[in-house]
């Protein structure tokens, strides 16, 4: 099996996404969770 390793010149994963766009996409996805949560609660 062949097992690739990164070079050390390769970038992190912190140089390619901004940190306000990471931030974001973290609000985005709790938001998502919690209008899931709300719509899987029974109606009464």
């Amino acid at each position: 099996m062949l097992i690739k390793l990164p070079s050390a010149s390769g970038s992190k994963e912190s140089d390619v996404t901004p940190e306000s766009i990471y931030l974001s996409r973290r609000t985005l996805l709790a938001s998502s969770l919690a209008g899931l949560a709300v719509t899987a609660l029974p109606r009464w």
